[in-house]
């Protein structure tokens, strides 16, 4: 049961979730649940629970605990393997520095000037 809460019903579900919850455990509501599901998290489910101040008006609300990640995150970039053409056109090239830099310093006397 999806229920539409103001944002003093969702700061009262959030502290009602944390106070009926379980010691190193994070206790979600539906809602959130299927969110993150969505997203690759994994979950399991706990069960309804009374909330004061919800639960009067909606009923009993169904949560789960949040277990963790089972798939990557496709918002956020993965790191690539660099390709030799990529790197030499991001500046990096294969063997050390470029050959322009890689010439040994020329000194300069001040009559050069």
């Amino acid at each position: 049961m999806l229920i539409s809460l103001s944002s003093g019903m969702t700061v009262n579900l959030a502290s009602r979730m944390d106070s009926t919850g379980v010691s190193g455990k994070i206790q979600l509501p539906e809602e959130t649940y299927a969110i993150l599901n969505e997203r690759g998290f994994a979950f399991e489910y706990r069960g309804e629970i009374y909330v004061k101040g919800i639960s009067e008006q909606e009923g009993k609300i169904r949560t789960h605990f949040l277990l963790g990640r089972v798939q990557p995150n496709p918002l956020i970039l993965q790191p690539r393997k660099l390709t030799e053409e990529r790197d030499s056109f991001m500046g990096i090239w294969p063997g050390g520095l470029p050959p322009v830099l890689n010439k040994p310093a020329q000194r300069t006397d001040s009559t050069d000037l």
